[in-house]
């Protein structure tokens, strides 16, 4: 099965992170997705770093993808955001893995890079199972 057609084909509505943000799929499996944002100026903050919370819904988003492919829908109880570094970067990556897989709870870490491989923000999420 193709799911990172279908997880694209899934989110394409999700307007705030792919129109405004700007956020891609690049791959999507159960349990799984790397997403990325080309920072523009638009993301930057009054210290021209890439902003907090562009930071946040990039991880964010591939938290919603990776959970909700191949899964019942699946919607955010909490997350938490760790910033280990600010960046000036032209592109980050958010890479969101589940770590246990409950009934109805499912928790991931979600790690976001920049094009140089230096780890920006480290988010845990923990999601809940609509319809199970």
């Amino acid at each position: 099965m193709d799911y990172t057609n279908e997880a694209r084909e899934r989110f394409k509505t999700d307007c705030f992170a792919t129109d405004v943000v700007g956020i891609v799929i690049e791959k999507a499996d159960v349990g799984y997705a790397k997403c990325y944002v080309d920072i523009t100026d638009k993301h930057h903050n009054a210290e021209n770093y890439v902003m907090g919370g562009v930071i946040f819904t990039l991880a964010d988003f591939a938290f919603a993808v990776a959970a909700n492919t191949g899964s019942p829908v699946t919607v955010t109880l909490s997350g938490k955001i760790d910033f280990f570094s600010g960046t000036r970067a032209k592109r980050l990556y958010a890479v969101a893995e589940i770590e246990k897989d409950g009934k109805h709870i499912c928790f991931y870490r979600v790690t976001v890079t920049d094009d140089e491989k230096n780890v920006i923000a480290m988010v845990s999420e923990n999601g809940y199972k609509m319809k199970v």
